[in-house]
């Protein structure tokens, strides 16, 4: 749809370094020293990311059927071979039958080496990790988040790592026959034994693996010291009341920098749950340190579950209640027996069922802290740099419930009396989400300011601060040489003025400070001191980190990336939102697309091929999120229409208008004034409900599409999506499709086409053009032009020549195809040819410049078989009336004018040439009569040869011809006024340039594009003129013989005053026409008669004597032959007077003659008393009028 562009970019594989897969390892026994150590857990901590990506990646493509190692489909090769080699693992046989084959394929290797390669890398690091934490466990004599904070949160998240490995190695399905088919087609891998063993721990029960006994006091320790800790930050009353994220209620304080121990806490709450969490379940013994069955708990309360990786999850409850059934240690008699505590399970598994509503109030209280926070600092961006710390920990916290609530979404089952998902849904959650997204954009992008400001911050604040803790703690030993350093540093800094400093030393030496004062080894006592200095060390710490990694220290708090693997359930979620009902509406809707462009970055060097799936697979959920969303626009629009045109009474203008002006004081209501109703005031208002379901649905799509214009372009891996484009597409699919419905004709074998009359229509169509118009508010689609494209569109199907290009011949008929044009062309079509054609059912009134149907029958059924009229409904001056031309001119153009004007005109040539037809076969009567006409036998006579038929059909067709002349010239009229009302200096500047020069009666080239632009633009100008009248009835004059029968057209219409048509013909005055279209002879007559003359003149510039000639000899053998029939006694004619006043009329219509010249053959005073016989009131009418 030409939305969708594909940008040249480079491979998105790039070559993974051999040092990224560098595992730190030593011997087992070997002792390290205080300060490397460290260090070490340093590096093991940043190791653990890239092993638990590959981990996961070997995860997810052994999950996959269609990734998985193309022998593993064979189920053959697996039933046997396979199964047999790993059935003693892992002793494995030297041979198995059928397994050369499999070994020895290339293939093998390359398909498994990504899997084993993960596993040993995972292996390598958990040996690593254990002796690290073993070690580091044993040095420090306490370990407290209050007291060395820093050092607590290395070893534990080192220990959460750990375990996650472990779990995460643990789900991969197949990773024995992974290992042992690996090792088989290599020969021999030389880790394979170590890694084997390992593999086989991983199918041991979780809790039976891990052997943390020694870190028994560290662990128990540091959580039963922190149980008040955790409950306090997860009590949102104290929060608010503390004003843990409020800058603004204390005024005062609004400049100063925030940087206390209680955002260090908060920032670090999710961690704690996994500590309690994971370091109970591996360190069972710890619970006989008092409060850490009360923590676990709290812990257990507040969820089902706690993350691993990812998406992938560990069940606390179920793994604990194995935990608490099967631990026995018998050298304490409180752990003699778990099982006897079983009941803080209980607790903490209906906490949990309980903990959705809590999560709830923690995520309205981060969305609401969150857009104070935003908006202030967005209107105020220097308060970015002092008050970072509550910035960071709101953000730390939102992503933390934004995971929680994926997670337990994507793993929600239903119970038979628990709440349902839709019940749990958080329709307002994508607020939270944007803000987040906003305030992390935001940060960034005043990177300086707040760098400068934590710079300033090291070299004055933290500086002074540490010398003179640093002298009230008195360090010795390494200690005090390990704080020289830092000092060292911090001097080093302030005297420089780098761009960008690499402080990453200085935070290595503030965890090696805060481990060697916590060493048993350490002369410094456990003080408040101890603590103070501390605190600073993690202040430092902090600032340094703001300094040389302010974007990672962002994507820390802020990176929503890993919503990605909870991509299902987001977009459900997403989807709902697009619907929700909310107070604001979808107002953040595209929020859904910024993440979506995003979430291909969540691929890493560990494993780079991760980036071409997802981003594939976010730009299909990124077209199908638009297209659903474009569907949802649709169906508003259309709810909007509807209502609209059903509550037109009370949404329109004048109402509103009316409205304003009732509260001038100077305003007075006009004579027999009627106000307007009011909504909720008048007894009759009854629709309160719909004009407020009305008001909803608009104010919903004003925020959808205003959510769509916010994020105009989006580039989703490599698409370039163009959101206002589907918008776009959008409203001009439904504007076509409301064009077509409100055209629709329907057909049935009795009634023929039936359509919705055209004001109605124009009315219809207003309302759609309003409402899509409510799109160009919010989101720029450029609305004229696509109001242009659509109706253009409709209207002109097949390529047309611009209006005032004069067409040499008959427009062909043009293939409309499935436009709306094809309908209102057919309508107009069979209404020329059928409705028109039934004798006294619809008459032409050149009074009202329409068409009127018979009152008493419905005028204008069609002819049945039997041939009796059988529809009734059809009223034509609800459809060819010039006020409702009019409104079909406003909704189809000048170039849909012309459409039915070309239409018009090829049923005038049909009947034209039946017309001639009759002419031809009676030239020689006509020939006598036109050199007799003054003898009166000699005319009876010539009558006597003829057919009455061959003269009723000339008759016949000729009226009709006068009927399809009246319907243009009603058509031109309706554009002309039209096109005054809505170009004036258009239809003006017409009309001044053609009343310039004389009318062009034969067509002169220089004069026919004016000519025709003044027909296309409604300008009245002579049918003598009329360039496409003259291209139609030039295709009737062939040659001489023609031109010789065309000399004779004056007499044959005078001859029709003896045909059937006039004979009975009955005048109507109120509508100044015959009940059968008589007075339709006279415009024919004029038209036929100087079209067809002057195509037989030679062009002799604006001689129109000739014509003139022709035309004065029709006057003169009507005259006569009129006059000889008021000496009958009884006259042919039934209405004789209004017949004889028919040659008025043509004196009317035509330019070449003058009133004398009639005078001269029919006296004045004759016709003045014709005229008064017919509009006199005892004057008979027409049977039915």
């Amino acid at each position: 749809r030409g939305r969708k562009r594909q940008r040249q970019c480079g491979s998105t594989r790039r070559p993974t370094p051999q040092t990224d897969r560098t595992t730190y390892s030593r011997k087992r026994g070997s002792k390290m020293s205080e300060g490397a150590i460290v260090v070490e857990l340093v590096k093991a901590g940043a190791a653990a990311a890239p092993v638990l990506k590959r981990l996961y990646g070997s995860r997810w493509l052994l999950r996959q059927e269609a990734r998985r190692p193309k022998f593993m489909a064979d189920k053959a090769v697996m039933d046997k071979a396979v199964a047999k080699l790993v059935s003693k693992y892992p002793d494995l046989p030297d041979s198995v039958t059928g397994l050369d084959t499999l070994t020895k394929a290339k293939t093998t290797v390359d398909e498994l080496q990504f899997h084993y390669t993960a596993l040993l890398e995972a292996c390598n690091w958990k040996a690593n990790a254990y002796m690290l934490l073993m070690d580091a466990s044993k040095q420090v004599a306490s370990m407290r988040v209050a007291e060395n904070p820093l050092l607590t949160q290395l070893w534990f998240n080192l220990l959460v790592l750990y375990v996650q490995n472990h779990l995460l190695a643990a789900s991969l399905p197949d990773r024995r026959v992974v290992t042992a088919v690996y090792h088989k087609s290599l020969g021999s891998e030389p880790n394979f034994a170590k890694l084997s063993k390992w593999v086989t721990e991983l199918d041991t029960p979780l809790h039976k693996v891990f052997d943390f006994k020694a870190a028994n006091s560290t662990i128990g320790g540091v959580l039963t010291d922190m149980r008040m800790l955790f409950l306090e930050c997860h009590n949102l009353p104290n929060l608010r009341k503390n004003e843990a994220l409020n800058i603004f209620l204390k005024q005062a304080k609004l400049c100063d920098a925030v940087c206390d121990q209680t955002r260090f806490d908060l920032q670090r709450v999710d961690r704690m749950y996994e500590w309690i969490i994971y370091g109970l379940f591996v360190c069972p013994s710890a619970f006989i340190q008092p409060n850490c069955f009360g923590i676990l708990t709290d812990a257990l309360g507040e969820g089902q579950l706690t993350p691993v990786y990812c998406d992938v999850t560990f069940d606390p409850h179920e793994n604990y209640e194995s935990v608490f059934s099967s631990y026995k240690d018998k050298t304490n008699k409180q752990l003699k027996d778990l099982s006897k505590h079983k009941k803080i399970l209980k607790e903490g598994q209906a906490n949990a069922a309980n903990a959705w509503g809590m999560h709830r109030s923690r995520r309205i209280y981060l969305r609401q802290e969150l857009s104070a926070l935003y908006n202030l600092c967005k209107d105020t961006p220097a308060l970015l740099a002092p008050k970072f710390q509550v910035l960071f920990t709101a953000l730390s916290l939102a992503k933390g419930e934004l995971l929680w609530y994926f997670r337990h979404m994507t793993a929600f089952t239903p119970s038979k009396k628990g709440p349902t998902k839709e019940q749990m849904r958080d329709n307002r959650l994508p607020e939270l989400i944007r803000v987040v997204l906003a305030l992390a954009r935001f940060i960034v992008e005043k990177k300086e300011i707040i760098t400068r400001y934590y710079s300033e911050f090291l070299r004055g604040a933290d500086l002074h601060g540490f010398e003179e803790q640093l002298t009230a703690v008195k360090a010795v030993g390494p200690a005090q040489t390990v704080a020289q350093e830092i000092l060292a540093a911090l001097q080093a800094f302030a005297s420089s003025n780098e761009e960008e400093p690499e402080l990453s030393s200085l935070r290595h030496g503030c965890v090696r400070l805060e481990f060697l004062l916590s060493t048993a080894a350490a002369s410094a006592p456990a003080s408040q001191g101890l603590r103070d200095f501390c605190f600073l060390l993690q202040i430092v710490y902090f600032h340094s980190r703001i300094v040389d990694s302010l974007e990672e220290l962002v994507e820390q708090s802020a990176s929503l990336l890993d919503l990605w693997y909870f991509r299902d359930t987001l977009k459900e979620q997403f989807e709902s939102y697009l619907n929700t009902q909310t107070q604001l509406g979808p107002r953040y809707a595209s929020v859904y697309l910024d993440l979506l462009s995003n979430f291909p970055w969540v691929a890493t060097e560990a494993w780079p091929e991760e980036r071409q799936l997802v981003g594939q697979e976010c730009v299909k959920l990124a077209t199908d999120y638009l297209d659903k969303q474009c569907k949802v626009i649709a169906n508003h629009l259309g709810i909007l229409v509807n209502f609209q045109l059903s509550l037109d009474s009370q949404t329109r203008d004048e109402i509103a208008a009316v409205n304003v002006n009732t509260k001038r004081k100077e305003w007075k209501a006009p004579q027999h004034f009627i106000p307007p109703p009011v909504a909720g005031v008048e007894s009759t208002y009854a629709n309160r409900a719909s004009l407020d379901s009305y008001w909803q649905s608009l104010k919903f799509l004003m925020t959808l599409t205003k959510s769509a214009g916010e994020l105009p372009q989006v580039t989703v891996y490599d698409t370039e999506l163009n959101v206002a484009e589907y918008v776009r597409d959008t409203a001009k699919t439904f504007l076509s499709g409301w064009l077509h419905s409100c055209f629709h004709v329907s057909q049935t074998e009795k009634e023929g086409l039936q359509m919705e009359r055209p004001s109605i229509v124009g009315r219809q169509i207003a309302a759609v053009l309003a409402t899509v118009s409510v799109l160009e508010q919010r989101c720029n689609i450029g609305l004229l032009q696509l109001f242009q494209e659509a109706l253009i569109a409709e209207v002109c199907p097949a390529k047309m020549t611009p209006l005032g290009c004069a067409d040499p011949v008959l427009l062909p008929e043009v293939n409309h195809g499935e436009c709306y044009m094809g309908q209102v062309v057919s309508f107009v079509y069979e209404f020329l040819t059928k409705r028109l054609t039934v004798p006294g059912a619809v008459v032409w009134s050149p009074v009202r410049l329409g068409f009127v149907s018979r009152p008493d029958r419905g005028g204008g059924g069609l002819v049945a078989s039997g041939g009796s009229s059988t529809n009734w409904s059809f009223r034509a001056e609800n459809y060819f009336d010039v006020r409702e031309l009019m409104a079909l001119a406003r909704v189809i153009g000048p170039f849909g004018v012309k459409l039915i004007d070309a239409t018009a005109l090829r049923v005038l040539y049909t009947h034209a040439m039946s017309l001639k037809e009759s002419a031809a076969a009676m030239q020689s009567t006509l020939e006598e009569v036109a050199a007799n006409y003054g003898k009166e036998q000699r005319v009876a006579e010539a009558l006597k040869k003829t057919k009455p038929d061959l003269l009723d059909n000339l008759a016949y067709r000729a009226c009709a011809v006068g009927a399809v002349l009246g319907f243009r010239s009603a058509l031109r009229e309706a554009l002309r006024r039209t096109l005054t009302d809505r170009a004036p200096a258009l239809s003006s500047a017409v009309t001044a340039a053609v009343a310039e020069y004389h009318r062009d009666t034969f067509g002169v080239p220089e004069l026919l594009p004016m000519d025709a632009l003044a027909s296309d633009c409604g300008v009245p100008i002579d049918d003598a003129a009329d360039p496409a009248l003259r291209a139609t009835l030039l295709q009737l004059h062939r040659g001489e013989a023609d031109a010789k029968l065309w000399r004779m057209l004056p007499t044959a219409f005078a001859l029709t005053i003896h045909s059937s048509t006039l004979r009975e013909a009955q005048f109507i005055p109120s509508l100044g026409a015959f009940q059968n279209n008589a007075h339709a002879l006279v415009p024919c007559a004029h038209a036929m008669i100087a079209h067809l003359t002057a195509a037989g003149t030679p062009l002799t510039g604006v001689d129109e004597a000739g014509v003139a000639s022709q035309e004065r000899a029709f006057v003169e053998i009507a005259a006569t032959m009129l006059l000889r029939m008021m000496n009958m006694p009884k006259k042919p004619l039934t209405d004789f007077p209004a017949v004889l006043c028919l040659l008025d009329k043509f004196m009317d219509s035509c330019c070449f003659l003058t009133r004398d010249q009639l005078e001269s053959c029919l006296p004045y005073g004759l016709l003045r008393t014709m005229f008064f016989d017919v509009y006199r009131e005892e004057h008979k009418a027409a049977e039915g009028w």
